[in-house]
């Protein structure tokens, strides 16, 4: 990775990036513009900052910027200026109507992006009985001795009875240590996957559109709602299988001899001949900040590993020598780009 030589360079890249989302925010002036033309002359440190971070923005698939094309405001400063800058003298402030469209646009996809992004976790929090952030893990013991070890951004629910033993993992990967008790069942839910075990020790992962089950110890039944009773497929599954359904169907062949499915509770993570992006995918849910792929032609090359989760960052710098890319980093932001 190239590492920024000092506390300046980081802050500087920080206030470009800053910069650009007020700019395209549809709420900026002419002179903010040119206030911005200005940060870029105070020296050549600050030019670089804005060379760099500019060229980064403009492969971001943001939803600020989708209508930009669509609007005579180009993201290059200087340029908005000179062309706003004869109006400007006469006097004439008022923005175009494409211009207010534009500004509207970007107030009803900043809402958006809060309501999604914000609302679900208001809504799992009242929800969920347990639950941990991103980076976060934790272990949950149960009133009849099980445990629940909750993984990263994990949300579980809990239902007691005298007949049965259920819990539903809203979101996330939990592993369930299972106390042995014939007369109450104990059944984790996952979307429309149910899971029914006795006596055992098994891995669920959830994200709304794929559950998964990988057995540890023990023997599970699984199943899905989604078929009628009368088609109902029940599988049962050995230590070391894994089972799969989403949104679709429930996957007929079973994965066996599947390895480090609980990896991370010892600290790390394995990749077994997965591509860049499921990794870069993977990374995300135990960092907080983003990783950005965007390097698409090297998305789908295979890699295999092990990840410690304290040192992601340091092994994303070593990707740097296993492959043709370069890693940058922006603040909490880390950005993969393919070599040039």
């Amino acid at each position: 990775m190239k590492k920024l030589i000092t506390n300046n360079r980081d802050r500087l890249e920080q206030e470009v990036v800053e910069w650009l989302i007020y700019l395209t925010s549809g709420e900026a002036m002419p002179n903010d513009f040119a206030e911005f033309a200005q940060w870029q002359k105070r020296s050549p440190a600050h030019k670089e900052a804005y060379r760099k971070i500019s060229g980064l923005w403009d492969n971001l698939d943001k939803p600020l910027l989708a209508w930009r094309d669509q609007t005579d405001i180009s993201i290059q400063p200087q340029s908005y200026y000179v062309q706003q800058s004869a109006a400007a003298s006469i006097g004439i402030q008022k923005q175009s109507p494409l211009k207010k469209i534009s500004g509207f646009i970007v107030t009803a996809v900043l809402l958006t992006v809060l309501f999604t992004s914000l609302f679900p976790d208001y809504l799992i929090s009242t929800q969920a009985d347990y639950r941990t952030r991103i980076g976060e893990q934790k272990t949950i013991s149960l009133s009849d001795g099980s445990s629940v070890h909750l993984n990263t951004n994990s949300a579980i629910k809990v239902n007691y009875n005298e007949k049965t033993r259920t819990v539903e993992l809203i979101k996330g990967e939990a592993v369930f240590t299972v106390a042995h008790n014939t007369n109450r069942p104990f059944i984790v839910r996952s979307g429309e996957v149910r899971t029914r075990a006795v006596g055992t020790q098994f891995v669920v992962r959830y994200d709304s559109r794929l559950s998964s089950v990988t057995l540890l110890e023990g023997k599970v039944l699984v199943a899905s709602d989604r078929e009628s009773n009368i088609n109902r497929t029940t599988l049962t599954l050995i230590p070391g299988d894994r089972i799969s359904f989403s949104e679709n169907r429930l996957d007929s062949e079973i994965k066996h001899h599947v390895s480090g499915a609980d990896a991370w509770r010892k600290g790390r993570l394995q990749f077994d001949n997965i591509t860049l992006e499921q990794a870069v995918n993977e990374i995300n849910r135990y960092r907080r900040g983003s990783v950005k792929l965007l390097a698409s032609q090297l998305a789908m090359r295979e890699i295999n590993g092990v990840v410690d989760l304290t040192q992601i960052d340091a092994w994303l710098d070593a990707l740097e020598t296993l492959m043709p890319l370069t890693v940058y980093r922006f603040g909490p932001w880390i950005f993969i780009r393919a070599k040039t």
